[in-house]
């Protein structure tokens, strides 16, 4: 990156659209794209567009043709079997989701041997890296999907919008279905920590997604919130 150039990043997830202004190797504060969002002039002063997409959504055909009648060239990053030294795990790799692997890719930069990328959105998913391979990993339904699901799909079960702070015993149907589905959420942070500690003594977990504040209150050293990692990953790609 040269000068004030500026790079508009785009990440198109399972239940919205965000972006985020690259400028000097700073990112902006990230914004979703809604209907009042003035798409030319977010593009008016760009260099390029860098775009990460696990559904394709209308904003991205109106992104291409701005940029096209504006001559800024646009990006969509997709994963790849190998991207900066990284192996990826999956045989089929097109099927890993990009968000997925340009997470792992914005932490394989900081020289971490074993790690874990837990993102707690829509899906709750884990995905495991060690050294230059990444491993595969896990997909299960986030909270409020798990939480919809259960009240859905049981009789007399009921719950509420809360979202606990902390794990306690729940005294009402609707804290018991909080609760739950946060020991649930938890549950795979200390599996993935049982898988990380038997392949390496020296491991770290990533925690991001868009409900990341329900782990905010484990403590542990191999633990830390990492929020923005999809942005972060697309920023690899500025040269």
């Amino acid at each position: 990156m040269s000068g004030q150039d500026k790079y508009l990043l785009l990440d198109v997830g399972n239940t919205r659209a965000k972006y985020a202004v690259c400028s000097n190797r700073t990112l902006s504060k990230i914004h979703v794209v809604d209907d009042k969002t003035d798409l030319q002039q977010l593009l008016s002063d760009k260099k390029k567009v860098l775009l990460s997409a696990v559904r394709r959504e209308p904003v991205i055909d109106q992104i291409n043709a701005l940029a096209a009648n504006m001559g800024i060239d646009v990006q969509e990053v997709k994963t790849e079997p190998k991207t900066f030294d990284l192996r990826c795990g999956y045989e089929i790799y097109p099927k890993l989701g990009v968000d997925r692997w340009l997470s792992v890719l914005a932490l394989h930069q900081q020289g971490i041997d074993t790690y874990a990328v837990i993102d707690i959105g829509t899906a709750c998913t884990c995905d495991f890296v060690q050294g230059n391979q990444h491993l595969g990993g896990w997909i299960a339904p986030g909270y409020d999907l798990m939480r919809s699901s259960l009240v859905s799909n049981t009789h007399q079960v009921t719950a509420d919008t809360d979202y606990p702070d902390s794990l306690l015993i729940g005294e009402t149907t609707e804290s018991c279905v909080n609760h739950g589905c946060l020991a649930y959420v938890q549950g795979m942070l200390l599996t993935a920590e049982q898988k990380l500690k038997s392949l390496s003594d020296d491991y770290r977990i990533f925690i991001d997604g868009g409900s990341q504040a329900l782990l905010k209150s484990i403590e542990n050293k191999n633990v830390q919130l990492s929020p923005n990692l999809v942005f972060k990953g697309l920023m690899r790609y500025i040269t």
